[in-house]
């Protein structure tokens, strides 16, 4: 099916169903890791989602592989049938639920063609609309005002010039991150979906290649700005660790709060980085252990944010450099690993900046611990802990024992870009 006449479907779609829409590292120095590989195949696609242009005000729909208690509240077997959900965001992009209703609708996709759409009953509070889809497609944002269109990969709903609402577009693999004023975040911010990779001495968010790391501070900055990023800040990471926190998939009990987060490439097995994969479904791959978005593991290396985009190795794999530095006035100084919620915040470290919004949630939950060094010391921030740091890595997880001129072998990066 041509764009011409799939658009032409989708407006002829829209006037038949409005009622329906309406109703509806252990070691804290380690010199060798060794170097798991794999050659990562992009498949391609052709195949095009898109929803009931109702929503106003510069909204969104984020559209990926919903989790597998979603599909079976959606009367749909994730076994004979590919399955595309869709969350709300705000033009900030914090998840709309209750307050906003699209109905439920579902778009099968097969060799091309647009089969009729039929209501499902889902009573999840954030889904809005399930699509099935043939090819699978992993990941990608539709504005929610307008008419198809494409841009190579991108598939989306545009409005017209007069009408245009403000749109959050991201670089290539990068993801949304939703504001977070309790942090520090008043807008919201595109972060590599992958730790940086060196291509051609340049950084690169990609799943192929281990991460860039044995960098100093200055230089992960710099190769950050050349390509018009920025490294990320820590109030940055908190809004990130918030947006991951809040997210009810990434609990090994499905709730938030109950059980734990996974922490990612963390247990040694294999000792050293590790490449990710372009499939987030195959969210333990190099790992030894399986899992997938359904299927939880500690060493699942996926994190699920709360407005349903995905992102590799926040926690484990390489610690990641943060724009922020702490020699002096550390909270609880001392050279070993701390649970966070023991320490003694300070003026320069409030408890905003590094503690999970409950704070008696430690490593027991996934959160990760706190390796502060003394003061005068180190003060280079890294965050999510390594392939080797066990149960004090977690999307919390801190050191500040690194001096800002001394790379260090496990230690990488990523960089934010503004929409």
């Amino acid at each position: 099916m041509n764009v011409t006449n799939l658009i032409a479907f989708l407006w002829i779609l829209t006037s038949c169903n409005n009622q329906l829409f309406n109703d509806s590292a252990s070691s804290r120095d380690v010199a060798v890791e060794p170097k798991v590989t794999q050659d990562v195949e992009v498949e391609q696609t052709d195949s095009l989602i898109a929803s009931e242009p109702q929503m106003v005000g510069g909204a969104f729909l984020v559209c990926h592989n919903p989790p597998v208690t979603d599909l079976t509240a959606a009367g749909v077997s994730q076994s004979t049938e590919k399955v595309i959900g869709c969350r709300a965001l705000d033009d900030q992009g914090q998840p709309l639920s209750g307050d906003v209703s699209l109905g439920q609708i579902q778009f099968k996709l097969t060799d091309g063609s647009l089969l009729e759409p039929k209501p499902i009953e889902q009573n999840h509070d954030v889904w809005l609309a399930m699509f099935l889809i043939e090819p699978e497609i992993q990941e990608t944002i539709l504005s929610a005002n307008g008419i198809v269109a494409i841009d190579g990969e991108d598939f989306r709903i545009d409005s017209s010039e007069e009408t245009q609402a403000p749109r959050l577009k991201c670089p290539a693999d990068f993801v949304l991150v939703p504001a977070n004023l309790a942090v520090g975040i008043d807008k919201a911010f595109c972060i590599s979906s992958y730790e940086m990779r060196q291509v051609g001495g340049r950084a690169n968010s990609q799943a192929v290649g281990l991460p860039w790391v044995s960098i100093a501070l200055d230089i992960a900055k710099a190769a950050c700005i050349a390509e018009g990023w920025q490294l990320p800040s820590n109030a940055h990471w908190m809004a990130l660790a918030r947006a991951i926190e809040a997210e009810p998939s990434n609990w090994s009990l499905g709730k938030v709060g109950e059980g734990a987060l996974n922490r990612g490439h963390s247990d040694s097995e294999p000792a050293g980085l590790i490449e990710a994969s372009d499939n987030f479904q195959d969210a333990c791959v190099f790992t030894n252990q399986a899992c997938d978005l359904s299927v939880w593991s500690d060493q699942r290396r996926v994190h699920r944010l709360n407005n349903g985009l995905l992102i590799w190795d926040v926690a484990g794999n390489a610690h990641e450099l943060v724009d922020w530095v702490v020699i002096e006035d550390k909270a609880s100084p001392a050279n070993a690993w701390l649970e966070i919620g023991d320490t003694t915040p300070t003026t320069s470290m409030l408890a905003s900046s590094y503690f999970p919004s409950r704070p008696d949630w430690g490593k027991a939950q996934g959160m990760g611990a706190y390796f502060p060094g003394q003061n005068g010391q180190g003060g280079t921030t890294q965050r999510g802990g390594s392939w080797g740091d066990d149960d004090n890595t977690g999307i919390y997880a801190l050191a500040l024992d690194l001096g800002a001129q001394r790379p260090h072998g496990v230690t990488g990066f990523r960089c934010v870009s503004n929409p």
